[in-house]
């Protein structure tokens, strides 16, 4: 089902999987930093009988750091194959803006001396794309995060824990969702690091699995400016994509 498989991927993208957030920061204090993003999820069943490839991608997102706050629009890109999305009688490719994200993180304790912190973040998904194309949700969903991070000379363990309230599309009711991820990151030099999470998230339905995968990352300072990170994922569970591929770049102004 079309609308099932989006509110998959909203679910995804409001989750904010450590992978792509607990990472070293990629603007200055005060920066402003605009990213684009490219992901491909192929063969995922995401809860329905029939297989698809998805291609998504978040064209522009800006991201504002000041003191202890951080904020961030996201503008997300979705292309999903219609023999995943439609009737069997209808094949056609749905694509487009679909609801932006907007969040807001406070570091809430920062310890230099044991190297110890955490941050809050809220979420909103607003309710601006085109509802008659299938890539909105008409109604606005919301999530509350808590990610911690604690470094130890060149690795750093992170974990997250988030809740998650969901609007009803049409014919689905969705449920509230508890997720997480838990993982670590290593500096190799003073350009490149990588890292490696685990995510998990309860089903935002009730016929479905929860959402488990496991990702690894590679992140790349170019300049003082510009900034690369290439990812790959395997999806454990039917309501995840089996695998994915992505790559991002960011520059600061």
């Amino acid at each position: 089902m079309k609308d099932n498989i989006f509110s998959i991927i909203m679910a995804s993208a409001l989750s904010g999987a450590a992978l792509l957030a607990a990472q070293t920061a990629w603007a200055a204090d005060g920066e402003f930093s605009l990213s684009t993003e490219f992901d491909h999820s192929s063969t995922g069943n995401f809860g329905t009988v029939s297989t698809t490839d998805t291609l998504s991608a978040i064209p522009v997102t800006g991201k504002l750091e000041t003191g202890h706050w951080v904020f961030k629009l996201s503008a997300p890109y979705a292309r999903i194959p219609g023999s995943g999305i439609a009737t069997p009688v209808t094949n056609a490719t749905q694509s487009g803006l679909v609801d932006p994200v907007a969040a807001a993180t406070y570091n809430i304790y920062a310890n230099t001396a044991s190297n110890l912190g955490v941050d809050l973040t809220g979420k909103v998904k607003l309710n601006l794309a085109d509802k008659s194309f299938g890539l909105g949700s008409g109604q606005n969903d919301y999530a509350a995060q808590a990610d911690a991070y604690q470094k130890f000379d060149k690795f750093k363990a992170l974990g997250s824990l988030g809740y998650q309230v969901q609007s009803n599309p049409a014919g689905i009711n969705m449920n509230r969702v508890l997720y997480g991820s838990i993982g670590g990151a290593y500096q190799l030099n003073d350009q490149i690091s990588g890292g490696v999470d685990f995510s998990l998230s309860q089903s935002p339905t009730t016929d479905a699995q929860g959402q488990r995968h496991l990702s690894a990352y590679v992140s790349h300072i170019i300049s003082n400016s510009l900034k690369a990170r290439g990812y790959v994922l395997k999806g454990l569970s039917d309501n995840s994509a089996d695998r994915s591929v992505g790559a991002a770049v960011s520059y600061g102004f």
